[in-house]
C-alpha cells in the first residue's frame, strides 16, 4: 500500500470523540486527485479504504461517513456520499479493514472528508488509517496499515 498525503484522510488518527478526518481533500486543488479525471470515467474510480490501527475500547459503535462540502471543515452543508452504518466495538480490532468502497465520481462538492461518529462512551484508545487507493488489496494488512507478506 502506498501512502500519499494528497489521498490520505487519516493516518494513525486517534478517535477519542466524534471528529472529522485529519485531512479534508480539496478536490479542485491541482495537487489533489481529481475524482472526475479521465482515469475515473467508465465506472472506474478510487477505492476508499479504512483500516483500524490500534484497537478501540469503551465505545458501543463507530459510524464513518464520507462527506463533501463547499467549506473545508465540512460544517456548512455537507452531503453524505456513503455511510458505514454502525461498526460494533467487537469489529474495531487492530488490522481490521472496516471499509473498502468506491465513492461516486460525480456529485461531489469541493471538499471531501470523513466524519467519525462515536456512539456510546468516548474511547480512550483506537486509531484509524483512511485513504484512497486505485484498487483494493486482498493480502494481509499489518495493524499500522502497511502491507505484510
Amino acid at each position: 500500500m502506498i501512502f500519499d498525503s494528497t489521498t490520505t484522510f487519516s493516518l494513525g488518527q486517534a478517535i477519542t470523540a466524534t471528529a472529522i478526518s485529519q485531512n479534508v481533500l480539496d478536490m479542485h486543488n491541482a495537487v489533489s486527485p481529481a475524482l472526475q479525471d479521465d482515469g475515473l470515467q467508465g465506472g472506474g474510480g478510487l477505492w476508499l479504504e479504512v483500516l483500524v490501527g490500534q484497537a478501540f475500547n469503551t465505545l458501543t459503535s463507530l459510524v464513518i461517513t464520507a462527506e463533501s462540502d463547499s467549506a473545508p471543515g465540512l460544517a456548512t452543508a455537507p452531503v453524505i456520499h456513503w455511510s458505514s452504518g454502525p461498526i460494533l466495538l467487537a469489529s474495531l480490532v487492530a488490522g481490521a479493514k472496516v471499509a473498502a468502497i468506491q465513492l461516486p465520481a460525480e456529485g461531489l462538492k469541493r471538499y471531501l472528508g470523513l466524519r467519525y461518529t462515536v456512539n456510546g462512551s468516548n474511547p480512550s484508545q483506537g486509531t484509524l488509517n483512511a485513504l484512497f487507493n486505485p484498487s483494493v488489496q486482498s493480502n494481509r494488512i499489518h495493524p499500522n496499515g502497511f502491507q505484510v507478506g
